[in-house]
């Protein structure tokens, strides 16, 4: 119980100071650009912690667009990695929200990646292994995401 505390506390300190960096970045017109990687995972679970705050005060709406890469075959992938991503966006309690949506973008070129925007503006980018899901929440420790 001790480590849970303890991980929720570090975890919300993360997300303030992700928080104030993001607001910082986004008045540069950085994009953030997320790695397929463990590291990337947390951060893709704090990116859309900080998409939920701001949506509170927000009058925008988050869109999220899923593009299959390069080699990419499974016609139902960007379901299931948009599934993924509406699964952390109950977590943090906007799921069914109708400021959230979803779609599927064409295909690209290299690995495929999912588009964050809030309104009209790019907030990041989440780079995806080959024929992976969207990995956020430590990667599914829960086993809330698609499988």
């Amino acid at each position: 119980m001790t480590c849970l505390v303890l991980f929720l506390i570090l975890l919300l300190a993360t997300v303030t100071i992700h928080a104030q960096e993001r607001t910082s970045n986004l008045e540069k017109g950085e994009v953030d650009f997320i790695p397929a990687t463990a590291r990337g995972c947390q951060r893709n679970t704090i990116n859309i912690a900080n998409l939920e705050a701001l949506l509170q005060t927000a009058k925008e709406k988050v869109f999220v667009i899923a593009h299959r890469g390069t080699g990419e075959t499974n016609p139902h992938l960007n379901w299931r990695r948009l599934n993924d991503v509406r699964t952390e966006f109950v977590y943090v309690g906007l799921g069914n929200s109708p400021k959230l949506i979803l779609a599927e973008g064409k295909r690209v070129r290299g690995p495929g990646h999912i588009d964050f925007y809030l309104g009209s503006e790019l907030m990041s980018v989440s780079l995806l292994a080959r024929n992976a899901d969207f990995c956020a929440s430590c990667c599914d420790r829960k086993k809330l995401f698609y499988k």
